[in-house]
């Protein structure tokens, strides 16, 4: 027997899907909800589920709609013929059929704002299919190597999210972990989104409850607006070029969320320093030297501790926010270790517009300089509260690496 679905909640997503501009909240009210049940995250659960169900029925209704036109075209001669009245579907097929202008239709400013709504309801969606996974539902099976994991819930994710987007732009390209992680990706100065439905999957599948869904917006081969959220304390950081960078402190619940500016830390001196470092998913030879040799040198510089937090979105997001003073991580498509794009993009952006700095630690050089900034189209990340700092940590990677020559 079906299980019965709370006419609230068929209410509610009916409104997700036909008004995008308005938040699973406004929503609620709007279906004719009480201020508490409007601000409940169990109540907000739901209304994504049957949101994700009707996108589904809407695909299937517009398949079979452009499968029975093709195979029996409308007859227009006969225009005094009654219009026949739309199902419900239909009704929402319409309502939901009219993609986001280009920029040039709207200032640079307005769009990139629809941008970061998008993408912030986009991740909220995935978050809240995280947050709900089962022990059960996490089995996983690997990529690259035994360490490179990947989950059904991952592929979900990454699904929801790229509907989500393609539905608002459906002329931009996507770059996703799941779909693009066994192919070298290009980058283009078209309009390009980046996906990484569940960054930190080994900690999902250990429900460590350190990931987090990342999002960012590139155009002209530079990061114009970016989301990481982190669904287990709810917080979502974001950033837009040249407005700051901010956090939304429970993110699914507030009625009219108020971002707070971040900023990252005043630490100047690696003994005051906590950092993070991570070794990938390297476990051959090389790696592991290349890991203990840079982490044995910043241990004997007395630096205050050490982090592996095994999310780079939120190693990222923590410098950004003053919780770590620097992060990085080695790697290279020669090796094939190493985050990329989708790993780093959004947090590159988010650092700088928080005062940090991010640097290419990918040199050809026998010391590393902080003059180049981190390069999408790498395997490496490095950010720092500081170009002092940051120059004391270079220093360690350069001696580690050095050392095994």
């Amino acid at each position: 027997m079906p299980r019965k679905i709370d006419p609230l909640v068929e209410r509610a997503a009916e409104k997700l899907v036909t008004k995008p501009n308005v938040s699973v909240r406004e929503a609620l009210i709007l279906a004719g909800a009480d201020e508490e049940v409007a601000k409940d995250r169990t109540w907000h659960s739901k209304v994504y589920k049957k949101r994700t169900r009707i996108e589904r029925d809407l695909e299937i209704a517009a398949a079979a709609a452009a499968a029975a036109k093709k195979k029996n075209p409308p007859d227009t001669t006969d225009s005094t013929k009654a219009t026949a009245t739309p199902t419900p579907t239909q009704s929402l097929l319409n309502a939901t059929s009219s993609p986001v202008p280009t920029p040039t239709a709207r200032t640079s400013k307005s769009y990139h704002k629809k941008i970061l709504k998008v993408a912030q309801d986009a991740v909220l969606l995935a978050g809240s299919v995280i947050r709900e996974a089962q022990s059960s539902e996490r089995i996983s099976s690997t990529k690259s190597s035994t360490t490179d994991l990947v989950t059904e819930t991952d592929k979900q994710c990454e699904e929801i999210i790229r509907k989500q987007i393609q539905s608002n732009f459906p002329s931009h390209k996507i770059i996703g972990e799941e779909s693009s992680a066994s192919k070298k990706y290009k980058l283009t100065k078209d309009p390009t989104w980046t996906i990484d439905p569940i960054d930190g999957t080994t900690n999902f599948v250990h429900d460590l409850m350190l990931s987090c869904v990342i999002i960012s917006y590139i155009k002209e081969k530079e990061v114009r607006c970016c989301v990481i959220y982190d669904p287990y304390a709810d917080d979502i950081y974001y950033a837009v070029k040249d407005e700051g960078a901010f956090i939304i402190k429970n993110a699914s619940d507030v009625q009219i969320p108020e971002p707070i500016p971040i900023h990252v830390s005043n630490t100047t001196s690696l003994s005051n320093a906590v950092i993070s470092m991570d070794p990938g998913y390297g476990r051959d030879e090389i790696a592991v030297k290349r890991f203990c040799s840079v982490q044995s040198k910043i241990l004997s510089r007395s630096v205050r501790n050490i982090r592996v937090i095994g999310c780079t979105g939120l190693n990222m997001a923590f410098v950004a926010c003053g919780k770590l003073d620097a992060g990085f991580e080695l790697g290279s498509w020669e090796l094939d270790h190493g985050p990329k794009i989708w790993d780093f993009a959004a947090g590159k952006l988010l650092v700088e517009e928080a005062g940090g700095i991010t640097i290419d630690i990918e040199q050809d050089k026998e010391e590393i300089s902080d003059d180049l900034p981190l390069d999408l189209m790498k395997r490496s990340f490095f950010c720092a509260s500081s170009n002092t700092l940051a120059n004391e940590v270079l220093k360690c990677i350069s001696e580690g690496l050095a050392s095994l020559t």
